[in-house]
């Protein structure tokens, strides 16, 4: 029991510092996009960055509905029977075909795409380089996942820590030499690596899985696999819809300057509101174990705590970011020439900070264990993507960020409060 509960403290203690770095290195990113590319070539990096995001629908959630059946399998004489071989052949088969399908369709759809402009010659090669790591990476996904699940969650979560380091300092050398859109290959290229590393090093338990007895019985839970897939594959399509559609669509209708300065915005308020994730996701072991034992006064005192706290930080951090982009724009600094207007940023921080709240109401929601946010999340994110493509068209960046705004602002944030509200009607005894 102990040696779980190590194994969960260090698993989060890992996950929140990749929280953490992930935030301190776009942050970082931010400074050498800003020195070392003009706004063509940053309105190409977003943009390659936005497509390849694309992968979290091709991926279909797979990976977290696999975790849950591997986790079933954590006892090693299990491994024997077969069944675990016979769920990561299935596995493997399907991310054979998902990295095809990805290298096939993305690569040429988005060439087409990105060719739309008519601007050629510097963007070409970084752009199949990084849809081929993309598609290499995804192999790997069964393996990890696997090993994530029989209990190394916090051994691997410290060697994704090293290597999104290492990716990231040689990412911002290759940008300031001269390779910035390379840079997004580089990171990729590093996460191949730490994959592979990770398979040498559990070798082992991986040859007593797949030199295990081969399983005859039929294993009923491909069938329930496929039924949640399906459901995260929406989930993950919606979430696309709702936060990656804002670079591609304003390069379409207006050019990759306005979509670099749109989408250094955006990594910069993202940044600010991925310190507030950080910090929630501290609580929420504590939160998930407090609601199991019922003690629900000190889960609602312990979550109304963290959640303040958390809303404070990304409220003077969004002031702060507000008032050096005034300085710089008051003193015609040339970096602020980077960024999008200030109406628009404005916008976007009401939206972010929106964002926050939401984020802390889903800590408290899905810490009863019920997945009640998905149908919130896929008619919100639908409406986002398609308010982005009408209000783009015809109100440019500014409508862009009013759509994204105003669905928070008017349809998600009053929901996920009647939804928690309802839940502590039904669990805590006033």
């Amino acid at each position: 029991m102990n040696n779980i509960i190590s194994i969960i403290d260090k698993a989060v203690i890992f996950s929140v510092i990749n929280k953490v770095w992930s935030v301190l290195s776009g942050i970082l990113s931010i400074y050498f996009l800003t020195k070392y590319l003009n706004d063509n070539e940053m309105g190409y990096y977003y943009l390659i960055s936005s497509i390849l995001g694309i992968q979290i629908i091709f991926e279909g959630g797979f990976s977290s509905a696999l975790m849950t059946y591997y986790s079933k399998y954590r006892d090693i004489s299990l491994y024997k029977n077969g069944e675990l071989k016979k769920l990561l052949k299935y596995a493997k088969k399907w991310y054979i075909n998902i990295s095809a399908l990805f290298l096939l369709i993305v690569s040429v759809f988005g060439y087409l795409f990105i060719s739309l402009k008519g601007i050629t010659g510097f963007w070409e090669y970084p752009w199949f380089l990084s849809v081929t790591l993309t598609s290499l990476s995804i192999l790997f996904l069964p393996y990890i996942t696997l090993l994530e699940s029989l209990g190394h969650l916090g051994s691997i979560q410290g060697y994704k820590l090293n290597f999104a380091i290492i990716g990231s300092i040689s990412s911002w050398l290759l940008i300031a030499n001269g390779f910035g859109i390379y840079s997004i290959a580089c990171i990729l290229l590093f996460s191949i690596f730490r994959d592979m590393l990770i398979c040498i090093i559990y070798r082992n338990k991986l040859k007593i899985i797949l030199n295990s007895n081969h399983c005859e019985k039929k294993i009923f839970i491909f069938s329930e696999l496929k039924v949640m897939k399906n459901k995260l594959a929406i989930s993950n399509l919606s979430m696309y819809f709702g936060f990656n559609l804002f670079i591609p669509v304003i390069y379409y209708y207006y050019d990759s300057e306005t979509a670099g300065k749109m989408g250094l915005t955006w990594s910069a308020l993202t940044a600010i509101q991925g310190i507030g994730a950080a910090i929630l996701y501290t609580k929420y072991p504590l939160l998930v174990e407090l609601v199991h034992k019922k003690i629900y006064s000190q889960a609602k005192k312990e979550w109304f705590k963290i959640s303040l706290f958390s809303t404070i930080i990304v409220l003077i951090c969004l002031i702060v970011f507000n008032i050096i982009y005034l300085i710089m724009k008051f003193n015609n600094i040339y970096i602020i020439e980077k960024f999008t207007n200030l109406t628009t940023i404005f916008i976007l921080i009401i939206g972010i900070l929106a964002l926050q709240l939401i984020n802390c109401l889903n800590i408290a929601i899905r810490s009863f264990g019920k997945e009640l946010l998905m149908n919130v999340n896929l008619i919100c994110n639908f409406i986002t993507g398609l308010m982005i493509i009408l209000m783009g068209k015809n109100y440019s960046v500014i409508g862009i960020a009013t759509a994204f705004t105003s669905v928070i602002l008017i349809i998600s944030l009053p929901w996920e409060i009647i939804i928690l509200k309802k839940l502590w009607r039904e669990n805590v005894k006033v």
